[in-house]
């Protein structure tokens, strides 16, 4: 649980040697969710920021007592391990033990500390060489933690092999050398910078330079003086840039590539063309997913796909679109129960064929989120298996793929996932509030999907917006803070069948005024600190104008 720095990669890449499984945890969780990234995992070795410190204490705490005292995790160990820890003492209060990563050049053995007594080094357990060239390819090499439907982090699998064959692919499709130098902003525990920035760096040989955080004001600063000549990047990370002011290092560099995912059609040409960009590798992808496209842009491809897939493409690497129902989310089947492949032009659900050498690992001791990705005689045939990618996607005319959208209740705003379960947990825990429906909203001129939260209020109850705002910072990443909050009558909630809410309706209402005739507040950012006010048609028109900066 680090930031961008070289011991994250010295820690990672040591952890995959031994043959351990690292569990790459989000910096920004707290709380139930971080205790529950634990315990999926296993943990029984926190490695994490020192200015995490307040955040990692409490959880520690309640994660040693949900194991009972004893250290508690599962996995795979080698025998050595295991024979020294015999005689190892146990850590102290039966808690997890800790690596505390602080800051400067101390050496590693002062960074062992134990959370629950004063700082003591934890004994040291140097493994057998014979132990370190075990590892199979095909076994798991990290879990990487992505946001769903279910509010809690799930963790996908990731295995020795799909790190170094993804990220050979990367290194060969978008042609790094070895005297490139990659700057990567991207945190590292997504896998765009944790597994393909890191993958390539080690399978090229070439220099990854890293910065703890992203910065738009000192981004092109930093690849001018690190001499970059390639750069990671999400779709949101672009439209910062161009929303600076012009600087000095704007095309004084040696950038020559650019690649990642999610850059808008309308962002990529105002952005090669105000930082003199000669290649721009767009890729689609998914951590759990067994599908990968390349649209290498400079190289004759067009701006604005995700790859291009005729025919033959589809056999062989089989993929397909098929129609989807909006309303119960998941694909359209005929009367034969067989899904309905989209025509050239139409967006539909992208599957991915299961197969040896298109495999699915699913999430690691989830088996109903793993089921839910797994669709099943998709064409008839039995025992037939398909990934189920979550994303509405387009082929159009000239075989171009192109993504328009993602299903279900997870969307991405500030460049993260936000899970509306999670969300709508966090707001249970506030006494004014009887029903909680969150959803994402469209925002004029931004990427990605605004949080909304339509509430009722319980009988005789006031809106408490401070509690509301107190709960939600409490207990969420700040990019999953509601924006907005929609008061509704009581009774006037939409349900289906099953009493699950409906979200078609607040998410096309959006937050126009013309539309919505709830009383509805919002997290005014030229307000700071004011937390939240009534929202109408002055803030619509700033938020529209662009003076309102989300």
């Amino acid at each position: 649980m680090m930031t961008n720095k070289p011991e994250y990669i010295i820690v990672e890449l040591a952890i995959a040697k031994l043959g351990a499984v690292s569990a790459l945890l989000n910096y920004n969780l707290k709380g139930e969710p971080l205790q529950h990234s634990l315990q999926v995992a296993g943990a029984k070795l926190l490695v994490f920021d020192d200015d995490l410190a307040e955040v990692v204490q409490p959880v520690l705490q309640a994660y040693a007592a949900s194991k009972g005292g004893g250290r508690g995790g599962e996995g795979r160990e080698s025998k050595s391990k295991r024979a020294k820890e015999k005689d190892a003492p146990p850590a102290a209060g039966g808690a997890v033990p800790a690596l505390f990563v602080g800051a400067g050049n101390a050496p590693l053995k002062k960074w062992a500390i134990s959370m629950t007594t004063e700082e003591t080094a934890q004994p040291e357990i140097v493994p057998e060489y014979a132990d370190l060239g075990n590892q199979s390819q095909n076994e798991p090499m990290s879990l990487v933690y992505t946001s769903g439907t279910t509010g809690l982090p799930k963790a996908a699998v990731v295995k020795h092999s799909r790190v170094f064959l993804m990220s050979m692919s990367f290194a060969r499709q978008f042609a790094v050398k070895h005297s490139d130098k990659i700057y990567c902003t991207l945190p590292l525990y997504h896998s765009a910078g944790g597994n393909i920035g890191l993958g390539i760096m080690v399978n090229r040989g070439c220099t990854l330079a890293l910065r703890s955080k992203f910065s738009a004001s000192n981004f092109f600063k930093d690849v001018h003086e690190t001499g970059a000549t390639v750069t990671q990047y999400i779709g949101e990370l672009c439209r910062y840039l161009l929303s600076t002011p012009p600087g000095p290092y704007d095309r004084k560099h040696k950038l020559r590539l650019a690649f990642g995912n999610g850059l808008r059609p309308d962002v990529w040409p105002k952005f090669v063309s105000r930082f003199n960009i000669q290649e721009i590798g767009e890729f689609y992808g998914a951590t759990e997913g067994n599908i990968v496209f390349f649209n290498y842009w400079g190289r004759g491809e067009p701006s604005g796909a995700i790859g291009k897939g005729g025919f033959f493409n589809r056999i062989i690497l089989g993929w397909t679109i098929v129609k989807f129902d909006p309303i119960r989310e998941e694909p359209i089947r005929d009367s034969q129960g067989r899904c309905i492949p989209c025509a050239d032009g139409e967006a539909g659900e992208l599957l991915a064929r299961i197969s040896m050498t298109s495999e699915f690992s699913g999430y690691y001791k989830n088996k109903e989120a793993t089921e839910k990705k797994i669709l099943r005689e998709a064409f008839g045939r039995k025992n037939s298996h398909w990934f189920r990618s979550g994303d509405l996607i387009m082929v159009d005319e000239q075989s171009y793929i192109h993504f328009v959208d993602r299903i279900g209740d997870t969307f991405r705003w500030k460049g993260e996932n936000v899970s509306t379960t999670e969300v709508s947990l966090a707001l249970g825990k506030v006494q004014c509030l009887e029903e909680v429906n969150v959803v994402g909203v469209e925002v004029p001129g931004k990427d990605g999907r605004a949080c909304l939260a339509a509430v009722t209020l319980g009988d005789g109850q006031k809106l408490d917006l401070e509690a509301v705002l107190s709960e939600a910072r409490a207990h969420l990443p700040a990019y999953a803070v509601p924006v907005f909050i929609r008061v509704l009558e009581k009774g006037t909630q939409e349900t289906t069948g099953t009493f699950k809410h409906m979200k078609a309706k607040y998410r096309t209402e959006g937050i126009d005024c013309g539309v919505v005739k709830d009383a509805m507040y919002w997290l005014d950012p030229t307000q700071k600190g004011e937390g939240y006010v009534p929202y109408g048609k002055e803030a619509y028109t700033m938020i529209c104008s662009g003076k309102a900066k989300l």
